[in-house]
């Protein structure tokens, strides 16, 4: 990742889903650039689950891009959710496909590859 990398971590609770973006300062070091909240999410399974959760991450995001003074179409290097009720297998699977639906864009094209951070 170079110093244009932006990545994002979302918190998806059922009351809202909270959103921060940080991206690699020249040190090496990852820097806070915002957090923000949007919608809350519920199961992929329950009744308008997937939409819920897809617009819980779509909306924490653009809140947290707007709050940073990016465009609503920034790209992310990698992105991580945290949410209860994903597990391994076909949900998580149903998850990733649902982040990527929610606009959560990666740059290069190899969603959900994992990156070692230190949050300050």
């Amino acid at each position: 990742m170079g110093e244009d990398a932006l990545i994002a971590g979302f918190d998806a609770g059922q009351t809202h889903t909270s959103c921060r973006l940080a991206s690699l300062a020249a040190d090496g070091r990852w820097q806070t650039l915002a957090e923000a909240e949007g919608s809350g999410v519920s199961h992929l399974a329950a009744p308008g689950g997937e939409p819920r959760f897809q617009q819980a991450l779509h909306s924490s995001l653009s809140a947290a891009l707007d709050r940073a003074g990016l465009s609503p179409q920034h790209p992310l290097a990698a992105a991580a959710v945290g949410a209860s009720g994903i597990e391994a297998g076909p949900v998580q699977r149903r998850t990733q496909a649902a982040a990527a639906g929610a606009g959560c864009s990666m740059v290069p094209a190899q969603p959900w590859t994992s990156v070692a951070t230190g949050w300050p």
